[in-house]
Order: structure tokens, then sequence, then C-alpha cells
């Protein structure tokens, strides 16, 4: 709701204490898709910096994990962040794989967003 009406403030200290929270209670597959959400926040806010480094995180940590859905969604923001920075074959590399996951899963609303992107 926060990132929608563009409250970054807002929505970021939000996504942080959840990460906080997270970090506490030892779970590591929601802090990443907080982490996601966070590196999109500060895509959309145009921090691409910061979105690189958050997302990258989140993208080892899922990738380790083998968590298909954090993986395609950081891989959309990492496309997303290279597009912003005209880096346009990078992105579509990104995008190409991202979408790859999206269709190995079924899920239409990232590959939307993909498409979108």
């Amino acid at each position: 709701m926060f990132t929608h009406r563009e409250r970054w403030t807002e929505a970021e200290a939000i996504f942080r204490e959840a990460i906080a929270i997270c970090e506490r209670i030892g779970e590591t597959v929601l802090r990443t898709q907080v982490e996601i959400n966070l590196a999109d926040l500060w895509l959309a806010r145009g921090d691409h910096a910061q979105a690189q480094a958050m997302v990258q995180g989140a993208l080892e940590r899922a990738s380790q994990a083998g968590d298909a859905a954090a993986i395609g969604k950081a891989t959309r923001i990492v496309g997303a962040i290279a597009s912003d920075l005209g880096r346009h074959e990078e992105a579509e590399r990104h995008y190409a794989r991202a979408d790859e996951v999206a269709r190995a899963r079924g899920d239409v609303l990232q590959q939307a967003e993909i498409a979108r992107d």
C-alpha cells in the first residue's frame, strides 16, 4: 500500500522492521521475499545502487534455498535495474531467465510483470 502511494519512507521502515523480525526468528525464506520487495521499492525510487546490493544478496539466498519464486522475482529486478541503467542486452538476459523461471512455475502474474518491465 505504501509503495503504491509512493510513501517510500514508511514502506522502507516497515520492510526493514520485517527483515529484523525475520532475522530474529530465523525465517530466511520470508526474509528473502521482504528483501526483494525492499529492492523493488528502491528501484521504483530510482536508488539503483541500494536496490542492486539488496537484490543480489536476496538472489544468493534464494538460489541456496532453491526458492524458485524468489529467484524469478529477484532476477526480474536485476533486469529492471540493468534496463534503467541503459544496459539493455544484460537486462534482456535477466528478463529471459526470470521468464523461464516464471513459466516453469506457471506464474502468470510474474510473467506479466516481466512483460511490463
